[in-house]
């Protein structure tokens, strides 16, 4: 079919817990259910786009990024998830990482408080 591509990710646009990005090892295209997400540099793969994902700072980055719909629902449009703070180099101190927990704990239970 013409103008059907095939992501390099796919990422979930409405979740409870946080948005999940998982690596389309099987090369599969995708419908509008989920986000699919192709890679356009090229110095930084998959895997390490994926395992960075699960990173504190970016968990916080897409409270901030997405919106809250009903019952604790996390939407992340398109526009919202390329504004997402991935860090794909270095660690974060202890007490900074302690901070950003800190914020993720907060909207997540404000959002499913609302």
């Amino acid at each position: 079919m013409p103008h059907v591509s095939v992501p390099d990710l796919f990422l979930s646009y409405m979740s409870g817990e946080g948005p999940a990005l998982v690596e389309n090892a099987a090369r599969c295209t995708c419908t509008n259910a989920v986000h699919g997400v192709r890679l356009k540099d090229r110095g930084v793969t998959a895997s390490q786009l994926r395992r960075r994902w699960e990173t504190t700072l970016t968990r916080l980055s897409c409270e901030i990024e997405g919106h809250p719909l009903g019952g604790g629902v996390l939407k992340l449009e398109p526009r919202e998830a390329l504004n997402v703070l991935v860090s794909l180099n270095g660690d974060i101190e202890a007490d900074d990482e302690r901070n950003l927990q800190e914020g993720v704990d907060i909207l997540r239970r404000w959002r499913h408080r609302g």
